[in-house]
């Protein structure tokens, strides 16, 4: 079973959080999670209902032991215990996507160069090397 685990960092009122969920919902899209795990010490249960029918997904949030269609596992407000894949704890502007199936898991950051003027200025620097390394080539072909 394909699971995603976040903490509630993603339903707090404000323009990074929202930024936060929207990347979190594409990604939800691409892979079609049959599980969301929510880890926080606030309650988030009105966002929680609504992402959970808009998105037709189940949602787990309450602290506990569980076992949901053969996945187990102990959930707290910090950290997620979770058969056979292991301890993980959530930070804030990732997730951890987890495969019960193989036992594997991997942290999503979505925060890393998402902004379009960092991401301009990082294509402008790959242009600007590729095209100085191009001319130092052809320097260097002419010398020899």
């Amino acid at each position: 079973m394909l699971l995603y685990y976040i903490d509630d960092s993603f339903f707090q009122p404000s323009a990074f959080a929202r930024r936060m969920r929207m990347r979190l919902e594409a990604c939800m899209d691409r892979d079609q999670p049959q599980l969301l795990i929510v880890s926080g010490r606030r309650n988030c249960d009105a966002p929680l209902r609504e992402l959970s029918a808009r998105r037709n997904i189940a949602v787990l949030n309450a602290p506990g032991v569980f076992d949901y269609a053969g996945v187990r596992g102990i959930l707290r407000c910090d950290s997620l215990l979770l058969e056979p894949v292991g301890s993980m704890h959530c930070f804030s502007g990732s997730f951890v996507r987890a495969e019960t199936l193989h036992g594997r898991s991997e942290r999503v950051y979505l925060e890393f160069f998402q902004d379009p003027q960092i991401d301009a200025f990082l294509r402008l620097c790959e242009q600007l090397e590729n095209a100085i390394s191009e001319t130092l080539s052809v320097k260097d072909r002419f010398r020899h």
